[in-house]
């Protein structure tokens, strides 16, 4: 992509020491990247859910936005094996399928 890696010299340059650099930081945080994706969101598709395509980074911040604003995502797509997130392998794919399969006699929500 086109962004740009922020250095320790840009962080020094700061005014106002540590709290003015963690402030900074603060907007690189998948939370604040998914609450700014949000305001985007209702703000050009009138409140229309997303599809979403994530690698990597962009793979956690879909699981930071379907935390925050499920109802705001139609489909999540990853392109990376989901990480343990302090559980195992097996009980994350096992709780993956368990919210992906579809109740019988029900169709898939969308």
């Amino acid at each position: 992509g086109r962004s740009t890696p922020v250095t320790a010299k840009q962080l020094l340059a700061l005014p106002g020491g540590p709290q003015a650099q963690a402030g900074y930081l603060e907007h690189f945080r998948a939370d604040s990247i998914v609450r700014d994706c949000e305001v985007v969101r209702e703000a050009l598709c009138g409140g229309k859910k997303l599809s979403l395509l994530g690698q990597s980074f962009g793979g956690f911040c879909i699981l930071t936005y379907l935390s925050l604003f499920p109802d705001a995502i139609e489909r999540a797509l990853f392109t990376f094996g989901l990480a343990p997130v302090g559980r195992t392998a097996d009980e994350v794919y096992a709780a993956t399928y368990k919210r992906m399969e579809v109740p019988r006699g029900r169709p898939p929500r969308r």
